[in-house]
């Protein structure tokens, strides 16, 4: 399901066991566009027990969710997954060992033009189970960038007679899937 607002502590606190935050600044290039565009679909494809959360005010919502949760780095475009509400954490502070958190810097992660719809259907495929944070903490988007990020110099397109593989397409699928 998800949700515009102007404040992070309206979000309502009851009826979902997820909260995505979309955390954003006032630029635009094709990774924020792209992030942007696709916040309706995430949305509808999580379920509706999860609330994905957007602000009408990019920069003082994130602000304000960096606030909240207490969140050291702020590299934008992100997206920040937990099962606690911020009226909650606002109300009654939590020890934030209490609190189950995923941050996930969406530059670092960011290939080309779309890429990042890839990173939506996992986290939207991931937050439809049980175990959500397991899975997503388990192969999470940031590290295997870490681990994998080098494959994004080399382009390998064998190509006989006009007939080619894209190899590249072929390690994304089998070999970096996540």
């Amino acid at each position: 399901m998800g949700y515009i607002t102007s404040s992070a502590v309206t979000i309502p606190s009851t009826g979902f066991d997820y909260f995505v935050f979309f955390l954003n600044d006032e630029y635009t290039d094709n990774l924020r566009r792209d992030f942007e565009e696709n916040f309706w679909n995430l949305a509808k494809d999580v379920g509706k027990k999860t609330l994905v959360v957007n602000g009408f005010d990019r920069i003082q919502f994130s602000e304000q969710v960096f606030e909240i949760y207490q969140i050291k780095t702020r590299s934008v475009p992100a997206i920040l997954i937990t099962d606690t509400p911020p009226a909650i954490v606002e109300k009654f502070p939590l020890n934030k060992s209490n609190i189950k958190m995923v941050y996930i810097p969406l530059e670092t992660i960011y290939k080309s033009q779309g890429s990042i719809v890839k990173v939506f259907k996992y986290i939207a495929e991931s937050l439809r189970h049980s175990d959500a944070f397991e899975l997503i903490n388990s192969r999470n988007p940031v590290e295997i960038e870490k681990r994998w990020g080098w494959l994004r110099y080399f382009s390998i397109k064998p190509n006989i007679c006009g007939f080619g593989v894209d190899m590249n397409q072929f390690f994304e699928e089998n070999l970096l899937k996540y």
